[in-house]
This record gives C-alpha cells, structure tokens and sequence, in this order.
C-alpha cells in the first residue's frame, strides 16, 4: 500500500503543480505622439494560467486615458483538450473566433492602430462578447477548424466612453458567429492560412447600431525561416448588412518584412465603400525598432486617408513597453 501511494504521488505530483502554479502576470503601457497631442491608449494588466492540465484562464483589464473606471476587456476559460471529438470550448467575456485582427490586441499591430475600415466594422476596440464558443478539428489531411459561438452581445459600433443608452441597446443583442480556417504547410518555412467567417444579430426588432449580418474571408502568408526573420502578408474582407437597403464593403490588407530581431518595416492599405455615407480609402507605410528584445517597440507611421473629397495626412509615432511574457511584439 505504502509503495502503491508512493507511486501514485510521483505520477501525480506534476500535474499538481501545474494547477497550483502562480499565473503569468504582465503590465503593457504606451505613449502615443502624433500632430496634434501626446497621448496614451491607456496600461492594460494581463493575467494568465492553467488552473489545471486541461484548461487555462485569461483575463485582460484595460484603464483608459481618461476618467473612466477600469475596463474588463476579457476574461475567460479555455478548454483545449479533454473534450471529445476534438473539441475545444471558450467561456466568459472574449473576443470571438470572427476573422484575423478580432483576435488581436493592439499592442501586436504593427500598424499602432486598426485600419479605420475595419473600426467602421467591428467597432473601435473590436468586437468582445459574453459568452460560449466551441472549436472542432476536422478529420482532414491537413489542419481545418470549425468554431462557432453565441453571444449575449453584439458589434456594437461605440466608444468606451458612450452613452449608458448605447451599452442598455449592447446587452439586449444576441449575436451569433461561425468560423471556418484552413491551415497549410506549404513548405517547411511558408504557411498560409485561409477563413471563411459569419455573424448574425440573433435579436429580432431591435434597434441596429452595428452588423445585422456580416459574412468575410480572410488569408495570412508566412515566411518565416528562422525566428526573427518572417515576411507576413494578411488581409480581410467584410460584406456587411447594417439594415439598410444596400451593403457595405470593407477591406483591409497588409504587409510586414521583419529583417532582424530589432527591424520591421511594411505597407498598409483599407478601404470602406461607405462610411458615414462615403468612400474611405487609407494607405500607409509603416516600421518598428526594438531596441531590447521585445520588451520595449519604437513605432513609427504615416498614413493617408481620403474620405469622400477629404484627405488627411498624418505622421503617428509609438512608444510601447511591457513587464512580464505579454509582449508587445510577436516574432
């Protein structure tokens, strides 16, 4: 009996630990400086871990730049293995499986800030929605994933800092989602992937103030022959419904050439066939420096916008840091 205890603690003292373990906790802040002002996009406090060998949890809080209490922007329970058929389930307040950028956080644009054709679709800071996904692998030769989820809110076009009338219209709008990706190796350094995406306003009769129905598709390329050096190329498409008798179209594509462990530099380019009832067209050049590993990011991007008869140039400089493993930047 003795022996018999003695193994099974052995065997199990690992996964034990595991469960047991502290979280990952990371701070990430920044300085934004354009023409006009200096100004930061606020700090936002990651935590992070497995709370047992089967599951890990992830909660992101957010404090603007302004008087405004903190913000939750997500906090979640996955569960990535354990499951039958595959399966992998997402709960809590999260940004669902809808396309590339939803996914994520600013501080990992290359860019500094989301093409303004996809904050006309998805809103600002994304679409993040309480409630349940689940993914499954498909029996196919290569890597396919179907997801899929309901959501007790939708794409809710609004600053953080809106009215109470907008986050009361926010939380009587059930959404759906659904996603399907493809994932090829297409040499032992070059990868792409492939999504075909769709989202429903689930509420009827309610008043729109986002997508009513949003279907897209979306690619990523990867060359990446060592770790710092990669070439991306990633771009998505949005045939957007807002209730009204014609649709919307959206789009963004861009590129980014990581040279080295320190240099980055690529092209941008968004387009919206009606925002606020004109076209918008933005192009942009951008590049990045990191001077300690990447902890730290130098940001730099200029950018030109034509809306309607309007243009705009602007020249956008980024400071960003961060304490713990969340980082800033994605080699």
């Amino acid at each position: 009996m003795r022996k018999f205890l003695s193994a099974a603690i052995f065997i199990l003292s690992p996964l034990m630990a595991q469960t047991t373990a502290n979280p990952d906790v990371s701070v990430i802040g920044d300085l934004i400086i354009d023409q006009d002002q200096m100004t930061t996009s606020g700090v936002e406090l990651a935590i992070q871990g497995y709370v047992n060998p089967f599951a890990r949890a992830d909660v992101f809080l957010h404090k603007h730049a302004d008087h405004e209490a903190i913000h939750l922007e997500e906090a979640f329970l996955s569960i990535e293995r354990g499951l039958p058929f595959n399966m992998g389930l997402r709960s809590g307040i999260f940004r669902p499986d809808l396309g590339k950028i939803n996914r994520e956080h600013v501080h990992t644009y290359p860019f500094i800030v989301a093409p303004k054709a996809v904050q006309s679709v998805l809103g600002d800071h994304m679409w993040s929605g309480t409630g349940l996904e689940a993914d499954m692998l498909l029996p196919m030769p290569w890597y396919s994933k179907l997801a899929a989820g309901v959501f007790a809110n939708g794409i809710i076009l609004h600053h953080h800092a809106d009215t109470d009338h907008d986050h009361a219209a926010e939380n009587e709008q059930w959404a759906g989602n659904a996603r399907w990706s493809q994932f090829f190796d297409l040499t032992a350094v070059t990868h792409l992937e492939l999504g075909i995406n769709y989202y429903r306003n689930l509420t009827a009769d309610s008043i729109v103030v986002g997508p009513q129905d949003l279907a897209g598709l979306d690619f990523k390329f990867k060359w990446r022959p060592d770790r710092f050096r990669s070439f991306t190329w990633q771009g998505e498409y949005f045939l957007v419904d807002n209730g009204e008798p014609e649709t919307v179209h959206a789009a963004y594509t861009f590129t980014n050439l990581q040279f080295n462990q320190v240099w980055n530099a690529g092209m941008v380019l968004d387009y919206c066939s009606d925002m606020e009832e004109e076209n918008y067209l933005g192009t942009g050049i951008f590049v990045g420096y990191s001077p300690a590993e990447h902890s730290s990011v130098f940001r730099l991007r200029m950018h030109q916008g034509t809306h309607g008869d309007e243009k705009e140039f602007t020249v956008m400089g980024q400071i960003i840091w961060a304490l713990g493993p969340h980082k800033p930047h994605k080699f």
